[in-house]
C-alpha cells in the first residue's frame, strides 16, 4: 500500500480557473490538471524566487518533494503552451495557509492568515459569535486579512 500524500500548504485560492488559448473554443483544446500544489510550487519558485529547500519548507514538504511536484507542473505547463493546451486548476493533496472565519450573527465571511492575531469579533458587525471554517466558504468576501500571506518576497 503505498504512503498517503503529505498536504502540501498553500497559500491562495485558485481551484476551478481555467486558461485557454486565444481564439480556440475550449472544446477543441487539450484540458491539462495543473493541481493546486503545481501551481502554488511554481508560485514559490518563480514569483518568490525561492531555492528548492526554501519552496520546500514554505509548503510544508520535503525539497526532493518540491522538486518532483515543480517537474510535473513545468511539463504540464510546457505542454499546454505548445500543444494549444487549456490549464484548468483544481484538486491536489493541499492545506490552505488561511484561516477562514463566519460571523453567525450577520453570515459575513473574512480570512486571515493562521498564526495571526485573529479578533475576537466580527469586523462587519462587531458580534462575538464567529466560527472558524476548514475551508474557504461558498461566495467568498475578501475581508481584512486578504489573500496576500505567501511568506514570499516578489523580485
Amino acid at each position: 500500500m503505498p504512503r498517503p500524500f503529505k498536504k502540501r500548504r498553500i497559500c491562495g485560492w485558485y481551484e476551478g480557473a481555467f486558461f485557454k488559448p486565444r481564439g480556440i473554443p475550449l472544446r477543441q483544446c487539450e484540458i491539462i490538471v495543473l493541481q493546486i500544489d503545481e501551481l502554488e510550487a511554481l508560485k514559490q519558485a518563480h514569483i518568490f524566487g525561492k531555492t528548492q529547500t526554501e519552496g520546500a519548507e514554505s509548503m510544508g514538504i520535503s525539497r526532493s518533494t518540491f522538486q518532483r511536484i515543480l517537474e510535473q507542473a513545468h511539463l504540464k505547463v510546457t505542454t499546454a503552451l505548445t500543444e494549444n493546451g487549456a490549464i484548468q486548476i483544481e484538486g491536489g493533496p493541499v492545506r490552505f495557509d488561511i484561516q477562514y472565519y463566519l460571523c453567525r450573527n450577520c453570515g459575513y465571511r473574512w480570512n486571515a492568515p493562521f498564526q495571526s492575531k485573529q479578533s475576537e469579533v466580527c469586523p462587519n458587525c462587531g458580534a462575538a459569535d464567529i466560527d472558524q471554517l476548514d475551508s474557504i466558504p461558498p461566495h467568498h468576501n475578501r475581508g481584512r486579512g486578504g489573500h496576500g500571506h505567501c511568506g514570499g518576497n516578489r523580485l
